[in-house]
């Protein structure tokens, strides 16, 4: 049983990546955070990215507060949501003067009057509502908090952020590969740190039998060899079933003959 992280890989049979205890993946230790420099967009593509979801992120909670205020509110919930929803409004317009300034940005990347211009989209207040329950009267129960962009909400609430690290992971890769260098010193770190943790447990193997479940016949005794496993890879961008592996079978006489025209797949479970 493996209780931390001593260096050793731990078993791979029925281990899921990031679930086994000592060995959390990374991503999970720094959510998207605006304030933290290694969720900054690193040039046009990220940028626009970046933009682009929290355009959605201030739509979704207007959207929702307008929403709710169709809902059976009490007195004071509905003029609290209204209040709202005026604020809602205002922080849309106020990142929409934000979006204007950075677009030339969008075509011509520049560091520097990107992050002063991202600094003030931190300060923009965010809502956030949801509902808990209705009460013995038949009014919905909400939970609401006003933060600054920069402050994580409470779980609870949800997040539109992880698309954006998704997308941000996916361009850091392809530049990493052609020019590491272009990476801020903040998101190359944060970005190694990941590809350290991910990249033992994403290698692809020959001739061995697979982790997960399969039901070719394979192995002494038959006539197929594994020829080749490849598990899900976040780096490579490719995902098999409910993440799990491909493993891509041969003949052992095709194979002894070089004969490659009748491969066969199977996706673990």
């Amino acid at each position: 049983m493996i209780t931390g992280h001593v260096g050793e890989l731990p078993p791979p049979k029925g281990w899921r990546k990031g679930k086994a205890p000592g060995f959390p993946d990374p991503r999970d230790a720094r959510p998207p955070d605006l304030s933290d420099a290694a969720f900054h967009p690193f040039d046009e593509a990220t940028l626009k990215v970046f933009l682009d979801n929290v355009q959605e992120h201030f739509s979704r909670q207007k959207m929702r507060i307008d929403a709710f205020l169709r809902t059976k509110l009490r007195g004071e919930d509905k003029t609290k949501l209204e209040t709202m929803q005026l604020g809602a409004t205002r922080s849309m317009e106020r990142f929409l003067q934000v979006v204007e300034a950075l677009a030339p940005f969008t075509r011509d990347f520049q560091p520097e009057p990107v992050q002063d211009l991202l600094k003030q989209i931190t300060g923009i207040p965010s809502h956030h509502v949801r509902r808990l329950n209705d009460d013995e009267d038949g009014y919905v129960v909400l939970k609401s908090s006003i933060l600054p962009m920069s402050e994580k909400p409470d779980p609870s609430f949800g997040s539109s952020w992880h698309y954006y690290a998704d997308r941000l992971y996916r361009h850091a890769v392809c530049a990493y590969t052609q020019a590491p260098e272009t990476l801020p010193p903040a998101l190359r770190a944060r970005m190694e740190t990941i590809w350290r943790f991910e990249a033992p447990y994403e290698a692809g193997a020959m001739g061995h039998a697979p982790i997960g479940h399969v039901y070719t016949p394979h192995g002494p005794g038959t006539s197929n060899v594994v020829l080749l496993e490849l598990p899900t890879s976040d780096m490579a961008g490719w995902i098999w079933g409910d993440m799990y592996s491909i493993v891509l079978f041969i003949n052992r006489n095709d194979l002894a003959h070089g004969n490659f025209s009748k491969v066969t797949f199977e996706i673990t479970n």
